[in-house]
């Protein structure tokens, strides 16, 4: 299921306990889906111009994408409420990935 979402969607991740996926490409829109059988759970507004990265925090309750832009956009994973966004890079963040916390975004 992840090869086939990658080749469609351009970028996904894996939640820790691997029963979501987190989708993400150019139509701006960054989706959580049951893994097993690729339904779409949730869909909430990704970055502008689009998407280049998303994953899961540790505790699979949390989402970031990184942007073309720079900017890197948090949801909750569970409710899919926007959280934050965090700016100040220069060029694309190109990978997110959490620290061992859901709290730490390098």
């Amino acid at each position: 299921m992840l090869s086939k979402l990658i080749e469609k969607e351009g970028l996904a991740a894996v939640s820790t306990g691997g029963t979501l996926l987190v989708s993400g490409n150019s139509d701006r829109a960054v989706k959580l889906r049951d893994a097993e059988t690729g339904e779409v759970k949730r869909a909430v507004p990704g970055n502008t111009p689009y998407d280049t990265s998303v994953a899961f925090g540790p505790s699979g309750s949390a989402i970031a994408s990184g942007s073309r832009c720079g900017e890197i956009r948090l949801w909750d994973a569970v409710t899919g409420v926007f959280k934050n966004t965090l700016q100040g890079r220069t060029g694309s963040a190109v990978g997110v990935v959490f620290g061992p916390c859901d709290f730490a975004i390098a």
